[in-house]
């Protein structure tokens, strides 16, 4: 299966609405059993991929009885599939200060006052 980690939060971010919907008005009946397999197939995919760190997906169903779809636990996983999904992408995406960045914040004291050589002051 070749799906990003992106479109896998989306389709995930997507099952919850529509188990969300589902469960307040009944709908979704027969579709309950499509969501099952794709939360399962998307977990899967998560943990071969090591999208996120495996003790957080750990806590996540291991699987989801697809002959006995509940709509609120397929949504509440889905949900939070996502968001295990989606904070793993800001760490990735965080870039620790450059060596020029903090040596120009070095040079303010902690009142925000810049720092001067002993030179430089007159």
């Amino acid at each position: 299966m070749n799906i990003s980690k992106q479109k896998a939060i989306n389709v995930l971010e997507e099952m919850y609405e529509m188990a969300y919907s589902a469960t307040l008005t009944g709908a979704l009946r027969d579709g309950g059993q499509s969501l099952v397999i794709t939360y399962n197939a998307l977990r899967d995919l998560a943990i071969k991929n090591k999208w996120a760190d495996e003790d957080l997906l750990a806590v996540l169903p291991l699987s989801m009885d697809a002959n006995n779809p509940n709509m609120a636990n397929v949504g509440t996983s889905a949900r939070l599939l996502a968001k295990i999904l989606e904070d793993e992408e800001a760490i990735e995406a965080f870039e620790a200060p450059q060596a020029e960045q903090v040596a120009q914040i070095e040079q303010y004291d902690e009142n925000g006052y810049e720092i001067k050589d002993e030179d430089e002051i007159e």
